[in-house]
């Protein structure tokens, strides 16, 4: 059981890092919210919050789906504006 709380607290660092690191970088840079960005950050909260279910058992049915539609709707979009058009 120890080593499940030290993996689920990694995982939540992973996900608030990622979400609070990304969004400091494009504030300093002064830049915006790109695509690309909401991948990176999509997918590492799709990771964390894989990794938990999984542990704790819950990771079946609905669950396993939702996060498996979430991830195909995240790496399927296209960044390229020709592909987008037609």
């Amino acid at each position: 059981r120890p080593m499940k709380e030290w993996i689920d607290g990694a995982m939540l660092l992973l996900m608030t890092g990622s979400l609070a690191g990304t969004f400091l970088n494009r504030w300093q840079l002064g830049r915006g919210i790109t695509w690309r960005i909401i991948q990176f950050v999509g997918l590492t909260w799709v990771l964390g919050i894989t990794v938990v279910l999984a542990l704790e058992g819950r990771l079946e049915g609905v669950a396993g789906t939702l996060l498996g539609g979430v991830t195909g709707y995240l790496l399927g979009k296209s960044t390229d504006e020709k592909a987008d058009s037609g």
